[in-house]
């Protein structure tokens, strides 16, 4: 629910010119983690991606 929330009030400031664009907003997106500990996973779920 926030994650829409939040999508929804930072789309209304995406413009093809400015420096925020839609594609660059995900929800529930899968990132990559950085190598260290073992038994880490490799992606986790992120609920807001900017």
């Amino acid at each position: 629910m926030v994650s829409h929330f939040a999508f929804s009030h930072l789309s209304r400031h995406c413009t093809p010119d400015g420096p925020l664009q839609l594609g660059q907003i995900g929800i529930e997106v899968a990132v990559p983690q950085l190598e260290g500990d073992a038994g880490r996973k490799y992606t986790v779920c992120k609920d807001l991606v900017i």
